[in-house]
């Protein structure tokens, strides 16, 4: 059964890192070495930080909108 994700942030350009990072992963549970270990660790860096940024821009976008909304009914 596929699961699918309802968050605005979770977009193609997320879902692509996510499938580098689970490659990444799976060659280093195949052989651990320091090459896949390292590999996989920026990759998880990676997708973390894509998703702290995509998370941060939709909020101050909601932010924006809710101040903008209250400028105009004062």
């Amino acid at each position: 059964m596929k699961t699918t994700r309802e968050e605005e942030w979770f977009d193609e350009e997320y879902r692509k890192a996510l499938y580098e990072k689970n490659r990444a992963y799976l060659a280093y549970l195949e052989e651990d070495n320091d090459t896949n270990r390292h590999l996989y660790t920026t990759e998880r860096s990676k997708c973390r930080k894509m998703a702290r940024k995509k998370i941060r821009e939709i909020e101050n976008a909601k932010i924006s909108k809710i101040k903008d909304l209250r400028e105009e009914t004062t």
